[in-house]
């Protein structure tokens, strides 16, 4: 995390690598969509309106999905 940090990292995403190495062992198709909630220079807390932000996600994968088709 150090190093990270040193670099100029706020965020270090782990989730994605896993699931972009399944995809390419089964040979499927897969994208990866994450929001960071926290960074690397302070202690976690929680969103302070957990509605506005999964309204933002939907919208994000709705126009994702709408520019897939």
């Amino acid at each position: 995390l150090e190093q990270a940090k040193e670099a100029g990292a706020t965020l270090i995403e782990m989730e994605c690598a896993a699931i972009y190495a399944f995809a390419h062992f089964y040979k499927v198709q897969t994208a990866c969509f994450l929001v960071g909630a926290d960074d690397l220079s302070k202690a976690w807390s929680a969103p302070s309106d957990w509605g506005k932000l999964l309204q933002q996600q939907r919208n994000v994968v709705d126009r994702l999905i709408k520019r897939l088709r």
